[in-house]
């Protein structure tokens, strides 16, 4: 199955061109694209025409992270959409002799500033080194059907590089999570972006979680203060790698691993009469949701 693409921006990739004139569009891959990572945003709407997003850009330290207006800014502005399969060149090691063509995982990005220019051609940046295409054909590239292609002989033959598809993959499904679950979220760790701070990303635990807005109190682990946070507007993602388990529905919440801890140590500690000792609750925490 393809991996459905979501609406929030927050972790994903762009790419963006700004200056006061485009070159001609024959000449689009000297257009002096930049890329980076959206970390945070400013509304949940995509289309206000007031959207800034925090940003950190591939070519700078994340140091030097920055709000950029989106539709005031930049000429181009892209949003990576969808992981495919598209055609790139493969160079031959041997002189004279013709690339030929291979299947290689790619983000596809949509437009949100100047759809009118790129109305038919679609960007992709390949996995690994990040090369920039500009693709015109149909069929130039397929959708990234995960049970069948994590199997792909490419993948396969290429340790990181599946391993960066698989992250890319386990990031979708921890912001669904966030967005979509069903369920509570209280006593997961996570790990939270920090915003105009010297640190980039802070850890804690989730105290608090509606449902309804999808907003989360997160006790911050190095101040022990709570922090407001809204997993549309910021990024963040699981400390411990419980993705697998949230999406069968399964109870591993942090009051579930502390019984099984519990009942662990019920199985080896004894008595002086020899009965097994046994734990009645100790291990609440008020206020947890059905997970836990």
């Amino acid at each position: 199955m393809a991996v459905d693409a979501r609406p929030e921006l927050v972790g994903k990739r762009f790419l963006c061109v700004s200056g006061e004139e485009l070159p001609e569009l024959g000449e689009i891959g000297r257009w002096g694209w930049r890329a980076g990572v959206i970390r945070a945003v400013s509304h949940r709407d995509n289309d206000n025409p007031e959207l800034t997003v925090y940003v950190e850009f591939d070519d700078l330290e994340w140091e030097k992270r920055e709000w950029v207006k989106v539709y005031e800014d930049f000429q181009i502005f892209l949003l990576e959409h969808q992981l495919v399969w598209a055609k790139r060149k493969e160079n031959s090691p041997l002189q004279g002799t013709k690339s030929k063509q291979i299947q290689w995982p790619a983000l596809t990005f949509k437009p949100l500033v100047g759809k009118a220019v790129l109305s038919s051609i679609t960007a992709v940046e390949f996995f690994s080194d990040r090369q920039l295409d500009f693709l015109t054909e149909d069929g130039a590239y397929q959708p990234y059907q995960d049970e069948v292609d994590s199997l792909n002989p490419v993948l396969r033959d290429n340790p990181q590089l599946h391993e960066e598809v698989k992250a890319w993959v386990k990031e979708q499904k921890v912001q669904e999570i966030f967005m979509q679950g069903p369920y509570s979220l209280n006593g997961y760790r996570v790990r939270v972006y920090r915003q105009d701070s010297a640190t980039q990303w802070f850890t804690g635990i989730i105290t608090h979680h509606d449902l309804f807005s999808r907003t989360m109190i997160v006790m911050n682990d190095q101040v022990l203060e709570p922090q407001n946070v809204d997993p549309s507007m910021v990024q963040m993602t699981f400390l411990d790698d419980v993705v697998h388990s949230l999406l069968k529905g399964e109870n591993i919440g942090i009051q579930s691993r502390r019984r099984s801890r519990s009942s662990q140590n019920n199985n080896t500690a004894h008595t002086a009469g020899g009965r097994l000792t046994s734990n009645t609750g100790s291990n609440q925490v008020p206020g947890s949701g059905s997970l836990n």
